[in-house]
């Protein structure tokens, strides 16, 4: 009985094996869900670098374990035993390397979050965040000069191009950076995006608002027009030349400085400082002492040089080595202000608000100071804020310029705000400077020449028969109708001066030249890293990388919500991968509300019917 028993009971055993279904196929193990995360673990320290000690470069974006890896692993490297068996078991399946998990497809399912969230104070902005984040990344590189004041989100922070790529990083949750550990890319793309979110300034001198910078033009009644005053010259200046009842005067001087009593004294206003205006060392001047080597001069604070009112500053000048920059004269505090000076024997003038993004900048294009022979220097400006309104002109003739800067905005010297004036500086010890004079408009040619010569105004007016235009330029800058016009032209440009300086000015992106795209096709990862600037950056990462960005925006959602993303690190080769698929149906259903992260935010919110 027994044995019959035991038959028909393997009969039945037998029975049921074959009609079960054969076990399903183990799934190969996955490069970017298993492999890589072990590999950035334990084995990238050892091996990412070119040359390194054990003879093999590795890279986490496309690895190829040749046949010679040996395993066991070297002496002080352990491996837990299951890992070390998932490494032994893809290298046996042929070591691929499948594309990673956040760009792959997306994977719908019925996950409903509920009314999981009370809601969160962070505010999205409505409509299509595929364009926010264009603007966002690459607005200074579009066509609409609004767009611009987007990129001031890249300029938070340490305000660098590693900030800047930890900004992207941690807002996509993809390790773009080498900052980043795990180490997520290979050298060459690190130096590519790094020079894509530089800036010309980078590295530049800091303070509070490092350029680029930007700020929205106000709109404002032009200049008044040339034709507002009264400009018949020809008239009034033949009556005038016919007269020839007065002596020419060169009129509008405010500040003078001599030196031949041995101080700076503003002779022309009969201003005589205290001691401490003593200069130190002085040599034979054109005329009677001179200032030399003026290391930091301090000069009476009745000289003004303001961004807005024309003047004509003139001086005589002796060097004796022309090499590198060499300060004149200087009103600035912390690089913002007036500046004179020499750049290797040429006259350079600027106006600094803040350098070099918002300022003016001319030079000579030649040498034009010969060394160690007296050189008289002018510089006229009318008042415009533009470059063009400096001229440098030696020797009484107008030297041909180069703009290096044209872009001063907003007020340089701050109401109420003190700023030193000096002579010279460090590395002027064979620097001579004298009879300094300062007028409050521009001068005539003749009049310029007349400060060098002391003669030619006269001569000009005594000895010409009939009005010369030099005469008639002189006139019509003299006369009182011109005075009258300067007048309203300056109280026209502080009106518009108190409009910009209710104006905010932003720190913006501008971008280098474009990076040289790469020498290979990536085979994994994000094909946004190829981008050779911001906006081919990001318009790979909308129309390519879409299943990358619809889950980094769905996790950024989420992690607003409840302080935690749903995949931490996303892309990270230690993401936490517990809830990928929860993150996929957030994804999905980000793309079904057409990108809007505010409609995704309120159906965080919004009780959801099971």
């Amino acid at each position: 009985m027994r044995i019959w028993v035991g038959i028909v009971t393997g009969l039945l055993l037998a029975g049921c094996r074959k009609d079960r279904p054969p076990p399903p196929e183990e799934p190969k193990v996955s490069y970017s869900r298993e492999i890589r995360p072990i590999l950035a673990r334990h084995c990238i320290k050892c091996h990412e670098l070119e040359g390194n000690s054990t003879g093999y470069l590795l890279s986490l974006a496309a690895p190829k374990i040749p046949t010679t890896f040996s395993l066991p692993h070297p002496e002080g490297i352990t491996i837990p035993p299951k890992e070390d068996g998932l490494l032994l078991k893809w290298r046996v399946e042929g070591g691929d390397v499948d594309e990673h998990w956040a760009l792959g497809p997306l994977k719908g399912s019925d996950w409903n979050p509920g009314a999981t969230s009370p809601g969160t104070e962070e505010s999205f902005p409505e409509g299509d965040f595929r364009e926010h984040l264009r603007l966002m990344i690459a607005g200074d590189l579009l066509p609409d000069q609004g767009a611009i004041l987007k990129t001031n989100w890249l300029r938070q922070g340490d305000d660098n191009p590693t900030s800047r790529l930890k900004l992207v990083s941690q807002f996509l949750g993809f390790p773009i950076d080498r900052i980043s550990a795990p180490k997520g890319i290979s050298a060459p793309d690190e130096t590519r995006l790094r020079h894509i979110f530089s800036t010309p300034h980078d590295g530049g001198p800091s303070n509070s608002l490092k350029p680029p910078t930007f700020m929205e033009t106000p709109s404002h009644d032009p200049d008044p027009l040339w034709a507002n005053w009264e400009k018949d010259p020809e008239k009034n200046a033949q009556n005038w030349f016919a007269q020839k009842n007065t002596t020419p005067q060169i009129p509008g001087l405010v500040a003078a400085f001599s030196f031949d009593n041995g101080k700076s004294d503003n002779v022309a206003l009969g201003h005589f400082n205290p001691a401490n205006f003593e200069l130190t060392e002085t040599t034979e001047g054109v005329s009677g002492l001179a200032v030399a080597a003026p290391r930091g001069v301090i000069l009476p604070s009745s000289m003004k040089f303001s961004s807005l009112h024309p003047f004509t500053l003139s001086l005589w000048v002796k060097v004796d080595a022309l090499a590198g920059e060499i300060p004149l004269i200087v009103k600035q505090k912390d690089s913002r202000g007036f500046y004179l000076g020499l750049q290797d024997g040429r006259p350079t003038a600027r106006f600094i608000r803040y350098w070099p993004g918002n300022a003016i900048d001319t030079i000579t294009e030649a040498p034009s100071l010969p060394p160690g022979r007296w050189s008289h220097l002018t510089l006229s400006y009318d008042g415009s804020r533009k470059a063009a309104g400096l001229q440098l002109l030696v020797n009484g003739v107008s030297i041909p310029q180069l703009t290096k800067a044209d872009s001063l905005r907003g007020r340089v010297f701050p109401i109420g705000e003190s700023f030193p004036i000096t002579l010279g500086g460090q590395g002027t010890d064979g620097l001579a400077l004298d009879e300094i004079q300062l007028f409050d408009r521009q001068l005539s040619a003749l009049e310029i020449r007349t400060l060098r010569d002391g003669k030619s105004l006269l001569n000009f007016f005594k000895g010409s028969k009939e009005l010369s235009p030099e005469l008639t330029d002189y006139f019509v800058s003299t006369s009182d109708s011109r005075r009258r016009f300067d007048a309203a032209l300056l109280q026209h440009r502080e009106n518009k001066l108190v409009t910009e300086d209710q104006l905010k000015e932003t720190l913006v992106m501008e971008s280098l030249t474009r990076a040289e795209p790469p020498t290979e096709a990536r085979l994994t990862g994000p094909k946004c890293l190829d981008a050779i600037d911001r906006l081919e950056f990001v318009d790979t990462l909308i129309h390519t990388d879409v299943n990358l960005l619809a889950r980094a925006l769905a996790n950024n959602v989420w992690k607003a919500h409840f302080g935690e993303a749903l995949v931490p690190g996303l892309g990270n080769a230690n993401s936490d991968m517990s809830r990928v698929d929860d993150l996929d149906a957030l994804a999905v259903k980000l793309i079904d509300l057409d990108w809007d992260l505010a409609h995704l935010s309120a159906f965080l919110t919004k009780p959801v019917s099971p």
